[in-house]
């Protein structure tokens, strides 16, 4: 399957540039969850014709990020720096697309974590992961987030 970048919906206004440079796209976020889905091109494989594992990576940290920083309003969401993230390839994929779910583990006043799932068309898990994050403590408008 092969889908044009500008093709992943983007329900969200929360575009993060290197996602949209990938073709990948946050299709569902609330709280305490963020979902991310990428259409398989040729550009993403290897030399062995499967997804390049720092594709896996780059999911895994978008959307156990955003699994911690939806706002509790709605509107006014927080940033985040990853601290740390650990990748397990479980799996291979070739073509379809991958979806990363990330879920909000535990939450601190400034660090959270998140583990996240990327699978295939197929519904396997191809890849898991886990992230601590820490918040940049402002929301996007600029104002300064609750601690």
């Amino acid at each position: 399957m092969s889908t044009a970048a500008a093709d992943v919906p983007m329900p969200f206004d929360h575009e993060i540039p290197f996602l949209r440079f990938i073709g990948a796209g946050l299709v569902d976020w609330g709280p305490e969850h963020a979902v991310i889905m990428m259409p398989i091109t040729a550009h993403h494989l290897n030399r062995s014709s499967v997804v390049h594992g720092g594709i896996y990576s780059v999911l895994i940290d978008a959307a156990g990020g955003l699994s911690g920083c939806f706002g509790s309003d709605g509107v006014h969401h927080r940033r985040a720096y990853t601290l740390s993230l650990t990748t397990s390839f479980l799996g291979t994929a070739r073509e379809g697309a991958l979806t990363a779910r990330g879920n909000l583990r535990r939450r601190g006043r400034r660090v959270y974590f998140a583990t996240v799932e990327v699978r295939n068309n197929a519904n396997e898990v191809v890849a898991l992961g886990e992230g601590s994050f820490l918040y940049r403590g402002m929301a996007l408008d600029g104002a300064v987030a609750a601690e």
